[in-house]
């Protein structure tokens, strides 16, 4: 991504366990020169970062919260927890945050949704990979990255109904 200059990358996996291989992230992590904000998690009685830090490196929690029928209609940008008296805020907001390059304060008030269908961009990791990136489609702008497979299997619920009942990947929300 280095060679593409996305202005603020945003990686919607978390990264709260060790690993193999977390060696040769956490030395990639350090020589970045874009703004990266990780996957957070607000638990019940402690808040949960990943387990790599860097310069350009911050956090933001991907937490949302289904309503009684499992769609999501609303979100909080940040979060006062009773666990810590710090300002957490969400991935988008701190994605968001570092694109305007300024700091929104901590209002903790939902936000509603809007489902109209955006225009992304999709790039799948094979295309990453194998280095047929275009400069122009990350110039300067936000990266997300974060899978958008609906029936992966993991321990987190993150796929999500739209207001009309189809799945939507959290990277999407």
């Amino acid at each position: 991504l280095d060679k593409v200059k996305p202005r603020v990358v945003g990686l919607d996996v978390l990264l709260i366990e060790p690993r193999i291989g977390d060696d040769i992230l956490a030395s990639s992590l350090q020589q970045t020169n874009y703004k990266l904000v990780m996957g957070s998690k607000i638990g019940e009685s402690s808040l949960i970062y990943p387990i790599f830090t860097a310069p350009n490196v911050s956090t933001g929690f991907v937490n949302l919260y289904q309503d009684f029928d499992g769609k999501i209609r609303r979100t909080t940008f940040q979060h006062k927890t009773l666990i810590s008296s710090a300002c957490e805020k969400s991935l988008a907001l701190g994605i968001f945050e570092k694109y305007i390059l300024t700091n929104t304060g901590c209002e903790n008030s939902d936000k509603k949704f809007n489902y109209i269908s955006g225009n992304f961009k999709r790039i799948s990791i094979f295309e990453a990979v194998s280095g047929n990136l275009k400069p122009e489609d990350f110039k300067n702008k936000i990266v997300l990255i974060g899978s958008t497979v609906v029936d992966l299997k993991n321990n987190l619920d993150d796929n999500f109904l739209r207001v009309f009942g189809n799945t939507i990947p959290g990277v999407e929300v």
